[in-house]
C-alpha cells in the first residue's frame, strides 16, 4: 500500500484569498518511508506577509524565481498519481489544494487522512493536537518546523505510528 504525505506552506489561511507558498511531499511504501519526494516553492504572484515569513522563514527573495502555482500544483497532483493522501491538519491542506486546483480547471483530489484525527482517536484525554504536540508524545524529532517536507517527514512517521497503534486502513 502507498500514502503520500504532503503539507504546504501558504501566505495565510484562506484557500479562496491566499496563495500556496511551498508544496512538500513523500510517498511511504509498505510502511516504509522512501526517499521518493516531491519538493518545490511555488511564487505566489505576491509579497509574502512578513509575519509568514517569520514562521516558515520562505522570503520574496527564495521564490522570486520559483514555479508559479499553475505550473507546481499539475506536477504535484502528478506525483500523487491517485495514491492515497495524509496530511496533518487535513482539512487545511486539501482546502488549499482543491480551491487552486478549481481555478486552474483541473481535478484535485477531495480527501485525505487527517493525523489531527488520528492522534485524537489515539490520546482522547490530550487537548493539543498540533505537530509538536504529537511528536513530543510520540518521541519523535522535528527538525525544520513549518518547511514543507521538514513536516512531511514528521508527518509521515507520526502517521506510521498511528497507524501500527489504531490499525488505521486506507480512507
Amino acid at each position: 500500500m502507498e500514502f503520500v504525505i504532503f503539507d504546504l506552506e501558504t501566505t495565510g489561511l484562506s484557500p479562496d484569498r491566499d496563495a500556496i507558498l511551498e508544496i512538500g511531499a513523500m510517498v511511504v511504501r509498505n510502511d516504509e518511508l522512501t526517499t521518493e519526494t516531491f519538493e518545490t516553492l511555488v511564487q505566489p504572484g505576491r509579497n509574502i506577509p512578513f509575519y509568514i515569513s517569520k514562521i516558515n522563514g520562505i522570503t520574496d527573495k527564495m521564490v522570486q524565481h520559483a514555479p508559479r502555482i499553475e505550473e507546481a500544483l499539475p506536477k504535484f497532483l502528478e506525483f500523487v498519481a491517485g495514491r492515497q493522501l495524509v496530511a496533518h491538519n487535513a482539512s487545511f491542506d486539501i482546502g488549499f489544494v482543491r480551491s487552486h486546483a478549481a481555478r486552474l480547471g483541473i481535478e484535485a483530489p477531495i480527501r485525505a487522512t487527517c493525523t489531527v484525527q488520528l492522534s485524537r482517536r489515539a490520546f482522547p484525554n490530550e487537548s493539543r493536537h498540533n505537530l509538536d504536540a504529537i511528536c513530543t508524545r510520540l518521541g519523535l524529532i522535528a527538525t525544520n518546523r513549518h518547511r514543507a517536507l521538514a513536516d512531511v517527514e514528521v508527518t509521515a512517521k507520526a502517521f506510521l505510528e498511528f497507524r501500527r497503534r489504531l490499525l488505521v486502513k486506507a480512507v
